[in-house]
């Protein structure tokens, strides 16, 4: 079978599943019987029209019909007669075509409807997956929303343990304000989450970035990150580092371009010791 041939079989699936195809049932039914793509396809498609049941609440009859229907079953249970036992025949004297096992006749839909009843599918298997991104999403935001509080957490017990502030200086002045740029980190040695609070800081372009460094011992820098200040030249920033703050002796900011740079380009604007 050629690949338009085998795209045709393809659209008729959703029909396929809904038991709406006439002639072409038979073609289909043998398509899927050498076709492992197909097969896995309809499986799937199956199992998403089965969900339909899950979407809309059951509906309740009313009294008048249930009354009505209780009803009609007494009637049609007085009128029906019971053979004695001795009047019942034995299967060897059953007729062969009594014997056979009945079918119940199969509802086709018809032929003219057959694209609706595709596009109906399709619409279904579109909410449903819509409905399942939905959820991803809100499950994401969940866990940024959980992972934020736990750096807040994380911030509030640092800025509680005194052992952990650094005093920063700087260089030079922030501008518009007189005043050196100053501030604090809060870095616990024995974890990689930190804080700098920032003040006076000076105005930067539009292309640019506030950039940390960490410094090793052997002089070795690690970027830890780019950030902004607010309109008042002032920043709060959490400190992410690759290894536990022990592992650094220095803390350094500088003005590096808006995609941050793989070492210190441009001017250092303040840093702290945190280690001997």
């Amino acid at each position: 079978m050629n690949d338009n041939e085998h795209r045709t079989i393809q659209a008729l699936l959703p029909a396929y599943a809904l038991g709406a195809l006439e002639e072409e049932q038979a073609t289909v039914a043998a398509h899927l019987a050498e076709c492992p793509v197909c097969q896995a396809a309809l499986t799937e498609l199956e199992a998403t029209l089965g969900l339909l049941a899950l979407t809309a609440p059951p509906a309740q009859p009313t009294p008048g019909v249930k009354a009505a229907l209780l009803a009609r079953i007494d009637q049609e249970a007085q009128h029906a007669s019971v053979p004695a036992q001795g009047d019942l025949p034995t299967p060897a004297e059953q007729p062969a075509a009594q014997l056979a096992p009945r079918t119940l006749p199969i509802t086709r839909i018809p032929r003219s409807v057959m694209p609706l009843v595709a596009l109906a599918a399709a619409l279904i298997i579109g909410l449903l997956t819509w409905g399942i991104i939905n959820q991803a999403r809100l499950n994401q935001q969940q866990q940024q929303l959980a992972a934020k509080a736990d750096e807040i957490a994380l911030a509030d017990t640092i800025l509680n343990k005194p052992t952990a502030a650094f005093s920063m200086s700087a260089p030079t002045n922030g501008d518009g304000y007189g005043q050196t740029v100053a501030g604090y980190i809060y870095a616990d040695p024995n974890s990689n989450v930190g804080l700098i609070l920032a003040y006076w800081l000076p105005k930067i372009n539009a292309d640019q970035r506030f950039q940390i460094w960490l410094q090793r011992a052997d002089g070795q820098r690690e970027s830890a990150g780019t950030f902004t200040a607010d309109v008042n030249n002032s920043a709060q920033v959490v400190v992410r580092t690759p290894a536990n703050f022990a592992q650094y002796t220095t803390v350094g900011v500088t003005i590096e371009p808006a995609a941050g740079s793989a070492a210190p380009t441009g001017p250092s604007v303040c840093g702290a010791k945190i280690r001997p």
